[in-house]
């Protein structure tokens, strides 16, 4: 390829297409109009303030779709992150696999009003009895008849009248009934069922209840408070909703940000098409994190992991398009110099240099 020198033509032929005198002229005087009205180049310093403008506009919408997939997570892992204690009482009742937040079936089972009261009260029932079981094993006679030291609970979960057998130095000594609840008339009803099992654990508010309703209550051992207990397990039952389970899959605070940046694109003049794409590509993104983190809770059975999964799958998703797009630009780009040149050739244009670099080669 030929170097241009400062006073040759700004286009030069190959030997084999030349150009006529008149026509040489005419593309010199061309060249040099041309050059006339090169618009000059911003300064260094006006590219790279701008670079950092739009990197930063750019640098706040991802922040905000990043903090709403975040919020989202951090909200259904708290929600899913149930008490042991509630965890184990399900688990006494067989139900465990039905309703835990960390099995596929559990995560979309919604019931209603009706449905989760129910549960609620049958997942008191039983932290109270197994409440009631480590305390005894653990040293607290609870003021029981004979001072047991040791207690198990009844092996049918519909055994009629009680629901623990208390021992002492591995003999029997009674049995126990208990009653999750702040109504005395649950009292008054088992004893007029069961006299033969007098002994009942319960709440403070019941034995409160009977005692100014004149009831006897010697037989009753106050160990709960029922309001306590009820916002317990009403903290992590009260999720078993459809709404709950819906956020499960979508995530709503991710989304709700994703279309308010976009908004905000459209107001900065961005055009529509561009902007629809990016708010799809968005929420595809904030999808698949929740689907990813999603996936790591059941398969680990741990809640905590579901934050840390969909937020680093999130920006493994932004880099993987990010690098797709780069190199499909440099491929169009590659392509389309391979275009040019190959023109070039087979018109005969040889390379052009500025006057100035040519000089100085």
């Amino acid at each position: 390829m030929s170097n241009a020198s400062s006073g040759d033509t700004a286009v030069h032929m190959s030997n084999a297409g030349g150009l006529g005198p008149e026509a040489a002229q005419a593309l010199q005087c061309l060249a040099l109009d041309c050059r006339t009205r090169v618009i000059p180049a911003p300064s260094w310093q006006d590219v790279v303030r701008d670079t950092v403008q739009l990197r930063v506009a750019s640098g706040y919408f991802e922040a905000a779709t990043a903090a709403g997939l975040l919020t989202d997570e951090v909200s259904l892992a708290s929600a899913d992150q149930w008490p042991a204690d509630v965890s184990a009482a399900l688990e006494h009742l067989g139900r465990l696999d039905a309703y835990s937040p960390t099995t596929l079936r559990g995560l979309f089972t919604h019931l209603t009003r009706a449905q989760t009261n129910g549960l609620i009260n049958s997942v008191k029932g039983a932290t109270l009895e197994l409440h009631v079981v480590d305390r005894i094993n653990h040293g607290d006679t609870l003021d029981l008849p004979g001072t047991p030291d040791h207690a198990v609970l009844a092996h049918d979960l519909n055994q009629p009248g009680w629901d623990v057998e208390t021992f002492q130095q591995g003999h029997h000594v009674g049995y126990l009934q208990m009653k999750e609840s702040a109504h005395p008339g649950l009292l008054a009803e088992h004893l007029e069922r069961y006299p033969q099992y007098p002994d009942v654990a319960t709440s403070h508010e019941a034995v409160a209840a009977a005692r100014a309703r004149g009831m006897d209550v010697s037989h009753f051992h106050a160990v709960t408070n029922d309001a306590a207990v009820t916002h317990h397990v009403q903290g992590a039952l009260g999720h078993l909703t459809a709404a709950h389970a819906a956020h499960e899959a979508i995530p709503e605070f991710a989304l709700a940000a994703i279309l308010v940046a976009g908004v905000l694109r459209l107001r900065a003049g961005q055009q529509p098409q561009e902007a629809g794409r990016w708010v799809a590509e968005q929420a595809a993104t904030a999808g698949v994190a929740n689907l990813a983190g999603l996936a790591v809770q059941v398969a680990t059975g741990t809640v905590i992991l579901r934050p840390v999964a969909a937020i680093g799958t999130r920006f493994a998703v932004a880099r993987a398009r990010t690098g797709w797009v780069a190199l499909k630009h440099l491929g169009a780009l590659r392509q389309q110099l391979g275009g040019v040149r190959k023109a070039a050739r087979e018109r005969g244009y040889t390379s052009w240099v500025p006057a100035d670099l040519a000089g100085s080669n």
